[in-house]
């Protein structure tokens, strides 16, 4: 389902977790010698390189993570209803890492989340921006961040702007190209 190409390794990801394969071994019409990373850590929806050679996993039913190669080190951001801070629904699909360096995250059901305190050790907290916050559709498919810093959402019921001083959206209106009801980016 999703690919990730770092450091001469390709990442796979898919329904029974998550591989690694050398590249540079890897010759047509030889067989593949992936091995298995992170098992537990499935059905994988998204994988994503990040600034400081991180890879963030999103998943169907367990939210976030965050996997550190150099380190070995894998940190979860879960899903928990009982936690108004925590990540709104555990099927992640999209992640971007903004040029203010803040961490967004959208999701399939739960809206869209903002990190805003990522470096605190006591715990990560989410802001959430939903339909309360302007948002067209809880179901988010994915953010872009624009040349003028704008951070962009499309849902399946439009697209939206969003500001994330006020944590509010901006729904585009059909006379400025918001006649698709449903967008994929």
């Amino acid at each position: 389902r999703a690919l990730q190409i770092q450091g001469g390794k390709l990442w796979l990801g898919g329904d029974n977790g998550i591989w690694r394969q050398d590249l540079p071994g890897l010759r047509a019409g030889t067989p593949a010698n992936a091995s298995a990373m992170l098992p537990g850590v499935r059905p994988v929806s998204l994988l994503q390189q990040g600034r400081q050679g991180e890879i963030w996993i999103g998943t169907r039913y367990q939210g976030l993570f965050r996997y550190d190669p150099a380190s070995n080190q894998l940190r979860h951001f879960a899903p928990d209803p009982a936690n108004p801070h925590a990540l709104s629904h555990g099927f992640v699909a999209s992640v971007l890492e903004d040029a203010a360096g803040r961490l967004w995250v959208c999701t399939q059901g739960g809206g869209v989340n903002l990190c805003v305190n990522p470096a605190d050790p006591r715990g990560v907290r989410f802001a959430h921006i939903g339909l309360e916050q302007g948002l067209p559709n809880m179901l988010v498919n994915k953010l872009l961040q624009d040349r003028q810093g704008q951070v962009w959402v499309s849902t399946d019921g439009g697209l939206a702007r969003l500001d994330p001083l006020r944590l509010r959206a901006e729904p585009l209106p059909r006379a400025q190209g918001g006649a698709l009801r449903v967008y994929w980016l």
